[in-house]
């Protein structure tokens, strides 16, 4: 669960005449820090007045308040507590959960504060119009309007996203249904109020569900696993694994330790779009975890699937997705190492093929370095271009947030020119109504995909 993001609050300067007529500069908002604004209306106990850029962009349909923007909060707003979101005129912007950890006890203490914790989500705003009386009931009605939108998706695939945050008008909260499991992944443990409502309405929607998974996202930036949620009934015992299909393949899935489970839902259409391509197809799958993509092209005639990841542990897994659909483990070789040290050995050794994948991770860290997307992808797409035969796909996905679709582009016209290999742009690929965006936000379109072909 991506966390969206905002063009970045300039500094604003003020002139100030002194009394000696010299102009001076008074810098009212920097480095993250709140702006000093007068509250022009008294702030109830449970009232949190924010800055004029937070109400702007709440106006927006934006649902989250950074800390740095907020100018005053009520004598009884606590991390946990329902609250009011009001302009510094006293007009009602929403009505949200404050999750901010530091207490706010006025600017001198903001200013002691570090600037991760400024940075900060501090309210997630879940109504705009009416305070948070009836949780169950607000819970219920967004994830049936969430289940609606999704109606074909179910048809074809055990395997999607039930609620993307936001974008289905419960900030913070991801749920994803993965046969006949479930995983809801929630954003910061304040949000864990909303657990008992989750998981008593989805199984009255869906009526398949046997069990429930939870994962919170910890200090770190990583989730932590919080178990079993719900169970339909006692006789339920938790899986090492579950079994579910994405088209016409079926997957081992690991929904209690990991929130991702072992395949990227929001890459499905891409996968459903190469289905006509892969016949007697070289494919090179980089990155390729459990290996969805390797699996999906030999089901669809690959003649011969070559698959890289760091981890032993994710090949593994795929060898055993490969078992699960009856196809052949002599069609498929996988490579254990770094994918662009991989690379450079398939060139030295001359070897082609015809479509090159990758989904690199924005950032990993091994024994072999450290690799950045931001940094390293022209590097990547390079060693890519010269082991693709002439005519081939290439396909690259980046769901870095801080990744412009204007870098990714560059990055591929910056490397293919070091090659004298000209592409051209035969698909772009965007994630399915189960992994929806707001309009009003662009940014939450996060993740860049291209099929090219040269």
């Amino acid at each position: 669960m991506g966390k969206p993001r905002r063009p970045k609050q300039r500094s604003e300067h003020r002139k100030v005449h002194g009394t000696t007529g010299r102009k001076k500069k008074q810098i009212t908002h920097q480095h993250g820090k709140a702006r000093k604004e007068q509250v022009q209306c008294a702030v109830s106990e449970l009232g949190v007045v924010v800055n004029s850029y937070s109400a702007e962009w709440l106006n927006k349909d934006f649902d989250w308040v950074y800390a740095n923007e907020i100018v005053q909060v009520g004598s009884k707003v606590r991390a946990g507590t329902w609250v009011e979101l009001l302009e510094k005129n006293g007009r009602v912007l929403g009505f949200g959960l404050y999750v901010h950890r530091t207490e706010f006890s006025g600017e001198s203490s903001r200013q002691e504060e570090s600037l991760s914790e400024r940075m900060r989500v501090a309210v997630y705003r879940f109504d705009r119009k009416q305070p948070i009386s009836d949780l169950r009931s607000l819970v219920g009605k967004r994830l049936q309007s969430a289940l609606k939108r999704r109606e074909q998706v179910c048809k074809e695939t055990q395997i999607y996203r039930l609620v993307h945050a936001e974008n289905d008008d419960l900030p913070g909260i991801r749920v994803d249904i993965w046969g006949e499991a479930a995983t809801v992944v929630f954003a910061d443990e304040h949000l864990l109020v909303l657990q008992e409502s989750i998981c008593d309405e989805i199984p009255l929607f869906l009526e398949h569900i046997e069990i429930i998974y939870g994962h919170v996202r910890a200090e770190a930036g990583q989730n932590k696993p919080l178990g079993c949620l719900w169970k339909r009934s006692e006789e339920i015992q938790e899986q090492d694994h579950y079994i579910a299909t994405e088209l016409d393949c079926r997957y081992r899935l690991d929904p209690k330790r990991s929130p991702d489970a072992g395949v990227f839902c929001d890459m499905r259409g891409l996968r459903k779009w190469l289905a006509p391509h892969w016949g007697d197809k070289k494919l090179l799958n980089l990155f390729c975890f459990t290996g969805a993509f390797s699996v999906h092209a030999l089901r669809h005639g690959a003649e011969k699937v070559t698959s890289v990841d760091l981890s032993g542990v994710y090949l593994n897994w795929l060898t055993q997705n490969i078992d699960l659909n009856d196809l052949n483990q002599e069609q498929h070789e996988p490579i254990e190492g770094d994918a662009l040290k991989v690379l450079d050995r398939l060139r030295r050794t001359g070897q082609k093929f015809d479509v090159v994948l990758a989904d690199p991770p924005s950032f990993s860290h091994s024994e072999t370095g450290t690799w950045s997307v931001q940094n390293d992808l022209t590097r990547l797409v390079n060693a890519m271009l010269r082991v693709l035969a002439p005519e081939g796909l290439l396909i690259l996905a980046s769901n870095h947030g801080k990744l412009p679709p204007k870098q990714f582009s560059k990055a591929i016209l910056d490397a293919s020119r070091k090659v004298s290999r000209r592409l051209r742009l035969v698909h772009v690929h965007q994630p399915g109504p189960d992994v929806p965006a707001l309009l009003a936000f662009p940014s939450s379109r996060y993740l860049k995909c291209w099929v090219l072909q040269g």
